[in-house]
């Protein structure tokens, strides 16, 4: 779907990878998750509001290699 290349904005990528998300809303935080096929977690953040409608986005991208072309297993 993307130019893996030119991607720089993107904090997590994959090739090749079939995944599923998990998408929660609970009062003023939104949670994210990423699945692979197999269910191993590929990629998460939160984004939380505060009080005045600012957003604020927290990274939980897990400590696993990305799969990218050349490195899929």
């Amino acid at each position: 779907m993307y130019d893996l290349e030119a991607d720089d904005w993107m904090d997590r990528k994959a090739y090749g990878t079939q995944t599923y998300q998990w998408v929660n809303l609970k009062e003023d935080v939104l949670s994210f998750k990423a699945y692979t096929a197999l269910g191993e977690l590929y990629d998460a953040f939160e984004i939380h509001k505060d009080s005045n409608g600012i957003n604020t986005l927290i990274n939980q991208i897990p400590n696993t290699p990305e799969r990218l072309q050349g490195n899929e297993k």
